[in-house]
């Protein structure tokens, strides 16, 4: 699972695909996740002027969700 993290590496731990490769096993696995984003939920004003969420409220709503099972409904898609 992807969970977005990120690290630095050198470029001497960086190995190449060969073309084959990436079309005969990459290309071939199915997508596993979507970016997506809560319709019409907006962090408060009040709590931040600058309109960005809490670490507070970072901190909860990760603690809600993760490792749950989630359902969604598509809204529209770009």
């Amino acid at each position: 699972m992807d969970y977005g993290n990120t690290e630095a590496v050198k470029p001497s731990d960086l190995r190449e695909f060969s073309d084959e490769t990436v079309k005969s096993e990459i290309l071939e696995v199915p997508f596993q996740a979507f970016e997506c984003i809560l319709s019409e939920i907006q962090p408060s004003l009040i709590h931040n002027s600058q309109g960005l969420w809490t670490e507070e409220a970072q901190h909860e709503f990760r603690r809600i969700v993760q490792n749950k099972m989630l359902y969604g409904k598509v809204g529209w898609l770009e």
